[in-house]
């Protein structure tokens, strides 16, 4: 059958009995804790996850704390807010103002943070903000379709409407010939078996295995590739790499740089590489993708 997205919902992932809280340190405190009451940690607290900048290059924190918190205060480097006690909730995000109180910084108040899910396609969720920390709930519309196996009498004047169609719906079968129609067999079909390649690559005689059962497309990073991993320990850097065949790279970005592997049948990666600065005699990999 083919899945379509019904809808998606996502949620912060969070240590049971806790929300999270942010925090953008616009006065640049640097090393932020975040200390809470009641039943807290000592002071200054515990210390805060950088997941990110705004757009004004200001680093944005997170952190896990009780439910039960009734009061925070954000700190670093001696520096640290006027005591919060509102609006603390899953999701609550404050930011430090240049206005004080004593020698304690006042903090606007930005709202709730919500996570938006974009760029939905094919399976793939893009997130609106730096912190992906995240669990989907997704639910499906999932179809399947219908087809009527060829028999030797009247097999054309048989039709099945609609051809796709989701489980606890209707499909109307029409017959328009002339013969008396005794029986109707419905049969759930097995799906097929999902198809599986062997990736093997050969250079200077000497076999290397990259994959015993993948599927294609069949993408992996240079320096997760068997041999290649050993070069990119041993501290050799990639200058260039070409590919060919049933082979396709991505952007190239030295041993990070992604290979995909295409399709059945061959082809070929060649490295250029150099070791502390010293060219090196380039490699050579030949290619066979084989269906298992």
């Amino acid at each position: 059958g083919t899945k379509s997205v019904k809808s998606v919902t996502a949620k912060r992932k969070t240590t049971t009995g806790n929300i999270t809280v942010y925090f953008t340190d616009a006065q640049d405190y640097g090393d932020v804790h975040i200390y809470y009451w009641n039943d807290g940690p000592e002071w200054p607290g515990t210390a805060m996850t950088e997941v990110g900048t705004n757009e004004y290059s200001q680093k944005i924190y997170r952190a896990e704390i009780p439910a039960t918190a009734v009061g925070i205060i954000f700190n670093g480097n001696g520096n640290q807010t006027v005591d919060i006690t509102e609006n603390i909730a899953d999701g609550s995000w404050w930011y430090t103002t240049d206005q004080l109180d004593g020698w304690k910084n006042k903090v606007g108040y930005v709202g709730k943070y919500t996570i938006e899910v974009t760029n939905v396609d094919d399976n793939k969720w893009t997130f609106t903000m730096p912190d992906c920390n995240v669990e989907l709930d997704i639910e499906y519309n999932v179809t399947y379709p219908v087809t009527i196996s060829d028999g030797d009498v009247d097999a054309a004047k048989w039709s099945a409407t609609p051809t796709e169609q989701s489980v606890g719906q209707t499909v109307t079968l029409q017959y328009t010939g002339k013969k008396k129609v005794k029986s109707i067999t419905i049969e759930k079909a097995a799906a097929p078996a999902e198809e599986t390649y062997k990736i093997e690559g050969v250079v200077n005689n000497n076999a290397i295995n990259f994959a015993e059962a993948a599927t294609l497309p069949f993408t992996k990073k240079v320096k997760e590739l068997e041999l290649l991993a050993d070069l990119a320990a041993y501290g050799f850097s990639i200058d260039n790499i070409t590919v060919s065949g049933n082979v396709e790279m991505g952007t190239l970005a030295g041993w990070d740089t992604e290979i995909t592997f295409t399709g059945e049948g061959t082809g070929q990666i060649t490295l250029s590489l150099s070791y502390f600065g010293l060219p090196q005699q380039p490699i050579t990999i030949s290619i066979t993708v084989t269906k298992n």
